[in-house]
């Protein structure tokens, strides 16, 4: 303790007081008390430019060994005891302790409850505001709502204004209707005739409705309708533009099928036209097949006139007999002789081929020569049922007419 240890300096003499110290010991400061000095007990501070050197993190706490007889003695228990509420059928629910948690002044303690209650509630309030208990009951109090008078007032503007929005959507949909039905009114679809087309020029028109006996019976009061010499009235449905269904197969004949199927309806036309003094019907039909339809044709002769006979009646017979009775001077009183005559055959009216207008017809004439129906094809594609030879000429010339026509 006695020896005197020299502190480093740097520089200068050991003895001048700007000396500096590098190092400060304890028996340096033992020297100096000894000689009659004080130490100097200020910390030295290190060099500005001395590194920093951070302090050792603390040893780590060693691990405290487990008790193993413990643990064992713990897991012995919690089997008796798991054993003891089997015996018993007591079920338990397993249960964990709340966690602890720490509050603003550090304490710990166990977690907040998840069920929020008026209580928690109320105290914090009164720690939040700093407040009486008097001063969070007014405050709640005003909070809770309007008075009795206020909640009935409240409850009469809300009816008014379920009123008055009930009263608005009413007039709202008045309005509503009435302008759709101007709408409606000015813009109303127009819905234009049906255009009727034919294959040939015509000079009237006319629609006939049905089918089968009705339709027959509406073509026969055309028939009554007077029509000028030489006219053409076309007898159309109102259905022409929505059916392919000619009007000849609408009729119901007894005609060949072979005939009736080989009919295009969009091409055909069925009409009246006056020829000779008189008007009769027509049929102008476009066909498919030009030899399914003339097989037909030849099929349906036997019956044809039978079946075109509202159409296509028979001429009257002259009445000869009469008319030789109001011519006759033979006197009453004188018996007339009994005279003998020779059995004429009855007249079977049979189709014959014949030319009209340089066409191939078949022709089905009476007893005095007369035409009662024909039918002829002005091509493969047209064929024509008319009553004559003037009917079926003009026909013909009206379809040259159309076919020429741009």
């Amino acid at each position: 303790m006695d020896t005197d240890i020299q502190t480093p300096t740097t520089g200068g003499s050991p003895t001048d007081p700007a000396q500096k110290k590098y190092i400060r010991t304890f028996a340096g400061d033992m020297a100096v008390a000894q000689k009659g000095g004080t130490p100097d007990l200020v910390p030295l501070a290190p060099p500005v430019d001395a590194p920093v050197v951070p302090p050792p993190p603390p040893p780590a706490p060693e691990p405290v060994p487990l008790d193993e007889q413990a643990r064992e003695e713990a897991r012995a228990r919690v089997r008796a005891k798991i054993a003891e509420d089997e015996q018993h059928d007591v079920h338990r629910p397993t249960e964990r302790p709340a966690p602890l948690v720490k509050n603003d002044e550090g304490d710990t303690g166990e977690a907040p409850s998840p069920v929020r209650t008026y209580a928690d509630d109320f105290s914090g309030r009164v720690k939040e505001q700093k407040a009486s208990v008097a001063t969070v009951l007014a405050a709640e109090q005003d909070a809770t709502g309007p008075s009795g008078e206020s909640v009935r007032e409240s409850s009469v503007s809300t009816w008014l204004s379920i009123v008055g929005g009930v009263l608005l959507l009413g007039v709202s949909g008045v309005g509503i209707y009435y302008a759709y039905t101007i709408y409606v009114r000015d813009n109303t679809p127009v819905v234009l005739a049906p255009q009727i087309t034919a294959p040939i020029f015509v000079n009237e028109q006319e629609l006939v409705a049905g089918e089968g006996a009705v339709l027959l019976e509406a073509m026969q009061a055309s028939l009554a309708r007077p029509l000028a010499s030489g006219a053409v009235r076309l007898l159309a449905s109102p259905s022409a533009t929505t059916t392919r269904k000619s009007l000849f197969v609408a009729l119901s004949l007894a005609a060949p099928n072979i005939l009736t199927r080989n009919i295009q309806g969009s091409e055909s036309m069925v009409g009246i036209i006056h020829t000779e003094g008189e008007g009769s019907a027509f049929f102008l039909l476009s066909v498919v097949s030009y030899r399914d339809t003339f097989a037909g044709l030849l099929q349906w002769e036997p019956k044809m006139q039978r079946d075109l006979e509202p159409l296509f009646p028979p001429y009257p017979e002259p009445a000869l007999v009469a008319a030789l009775a109001a011519t006759s001077t033979v006197p009453a009183s004188k018996p007339v002789p009994a005279t003998t005559s020779p059995t004429v055959p009855a007249y079977v009216p049979t189709f014959r081929d014949e030319v009209i207008a340089n066409y191939d017809v078949r022709v089905l004439r009476d007893a005095q020569g007369r035409s009662l129906v024909l039918y002829g094809y002005w091509n493969q594609e047209n064929l024509i049922i008319a009553r004559n030879a003037a009917a079926f000429t003009e026909i013909v010339g009206r379809l040259a007419n159309a076919r020429t026509q741009p």
